[in-house]
């Protein structure tokens, strides 16, 4: 990982360090948390099963909002 960080765009490396050293570590944390259980609910819908399958048959999804 240390590798893929080191090869990465120095000026957003920086400033994700500086945001993880910062108080924004803490609204980070909260925002990923919220965004994994958001993916987690959402992953059980008939539109992700729709988006998957439009695109496994590279279609243009029909989403219906269930």
């Amino acid at each position: 990982m240390a590798r893929e960080i080191a090869m990465s765009a120095p000026l957003a490396v920086k400033s994700i360090r500086a945001t993880l050293r910062g108080d924004l570590a803490d609204q980070v944390e909260a925002a990923t948390f919220h965004e994994h259980r958001e993916q987690d609910r959402l992953q059980h819908t008939a539109d992700f099963a729709e988006g998957t399958r439009a695109m496994a048959e590279r279609r243009t999804p029909e989403f219906r909002g269930q």
